[in-house]
């Protein structure tokens, strides 16, 4: 009896060992447990906030760019406008933002802070030199020969070597070679040579990389090469296109060139600041030329404001000023005689108003039957959106400062052996300039 009482204590006390043991192992596997839960949190907690101060290094470029602000406008804390805090409205718990200057010239760190968490990245202020020789929102075709020493982007690719760009366009550009509109010598059809020195911009003496030169053969008379740039936006271009053809549906010349946005206040603000520009509202189209002559003469800084239908049908030369600006709003440019001019065209038309509308095809209903515009001139159904031709130029040497045609239902047509030598200088106004975060963080641009 006394054996068998002995036998079970020492049983009960080798069970209770075994479930304290069991227990000690099973709290030090809780503790364990525990832990990785509490590092999950805090890992998931950090990496949260991580990425809110990162949002608040978006939120900041995106404030810039989509609402044409400056870093001056947001740098002082105190000062900033009352929009920039709700620009980050998602974001329940608003990082921290500071903005001081980098040691690089035109450049500024930006830091944002979310609790613990704290990132920068440096922003560089760009100039926007280097958005084409030729830009265009609406359709645009050039037949006949081309000569064009391009516009190039600030830094090389490598060495002397440039990222060029001929030719900007948000819509259809078309290539087409003409034996009766050409140059017989000329060994391409289309031909991208290197920019000039100081061309591009001021203390440029480069080259275009391989890549960004394009070269177009003549072919046969009326043969085509086309590129839609919907289609070809940030991919591939195809042959014989090379990257300095610029494929852009979301250009903005207007904000590129005058540095507001394209609002009718603005264009109405611009045309009549006496300031910059002489204002001229043509009734007789046929008078382009002439106030275009009358206005550039020796000295003038002004540029000229034409608000209507401009056909120049005689010789114009305005050559004496280094650097000019002719713009032509809502109405045609139609040039049927030779034109010599130093400086910046242009071409400003909202075809989509009843009155312009009027205005642009009661011009091209008044030629005579036989004009010399008529087989040019195009008549495009794009999904019921109708694009009327609202410019056509017989052009030889074009406009050294570029052409700029801002007419998003307009169609654009230049015909003939046409020479174009880009030079900046050629532009009295400086371009506005834009940011970029500067290389070497996940979300390069």
């Amino acid at each position: 009896m006394t054996s068998d009482k002995q036998q079970g204590a020492i049983t009960l006390m080798l069970v209770s060992i075994l479930l304290i043991g069991v227990l000690i192992v099973s709290l030090g596997s809780f503790k364990v447990t525990f832990y990785q839960i509490k590092r999950a949190q805090n890992e998931v907690l950090a990496r949260k906030e991580h990425w809110q101060a990162e949002g608040g290094l978006e939120c900041t470029y995106s404030y810039v760019l989509e609402l044409d602000k400056t870093i001056a406008d947001i740098k002082d804390v105190s000062a900033r406008p009352a929009d920039f805090s709700g620009w980050c409205s998602p974001y329940e718990n608003k990082p921290q933002i500071d903005i001081s200057d980098s040691a690089i010239s035109s450049a500024y760190i930006v830091a944002s802070s979310s609790n613990a968490q704290s990132l920068f990245k440096t922003v560089r202020e760009r100039s926007q030199f280097g958005s084409g020789a030729i830009q265009s929102t609406g359709p645009i075709e050039l037949i006949g020969t081309l000569s064009l020493k391009p516009t190039a982007k600030e830094d090389p690719i490598s060495g002397n070597e440039y990222e060029c760009v001929s030719v900007s366009f948000a819509d259809l550009f078309t290539y087409q070679y003409d034996t009766t509109h050409s140059n017989s010598g000329q060994a391409l059809g289309l031909e991208v040579l290197d920019p000039s020195v100081d061309g591009p911009f001021s203390g440029f003496d480069g080259i275009c990389h391989s890549d960004y030169k394009t070269e177009i053969p003549k072919g046969t008379s009326g043969s085509s090469h086309s590129i839609y740039a919907p289609d070809y936006y940030q991919s591939t271009n195809p042959a014989p296109f090379q990257k300095d053809f610029n494929p852009d549906p979301n250009m903005n010349p207007f904000y590129t060139f005058f540095g507001v946005a394209k609002t009718e206040q603005n264009i109405v603000d611009l045309s009549q600041d006496t300031d910059l520009f002489k204002h001229v509202q043509l009734l007789n189209a046929t008078e382009c030329g002439t106030e275009i002559m009358d206005h550039f003469t020796a000295g003038q800084t002004k540029g000229l404001w034409i608000e209507g239908n401009c056909h120049i049908n005689a010789a114009v030369s305005a050559t004496i000023n280094p650097s000019q600006l002719l713009v032509v709003q809502d109405g045609v440019l139609a040039l049927n005689g030779a034109m010599a001019y130093n400086g910046v065209i242009y071409h400003l038309v909202d075809y989509q108003k009843s009155h312009v509308k009027n205005r642009v095809d009661g011009f091209w209903n008044s030629l005579a039957a036989n004009n010399v515009f008529a087989p040019f001139i195009k008549d495009i159904d794009e999904v019921s959106v109708i694009k009327k031709s609202v410019g056509i130029q017989f052009a030889s040497g074009l406009p050294s400062g570029g052409l700029i045609f801002d007419s998003p239902a307009g169609v654009t047509t230049i015909v003939g052996d046409m020479d174009l030598d880009f030079r900046a200088d050629s532009n009295p106004i400086d371009p506005p300039s834009t940011y970029q975060w500067k290389r070497g963080s996940w979300n390069d641009f």
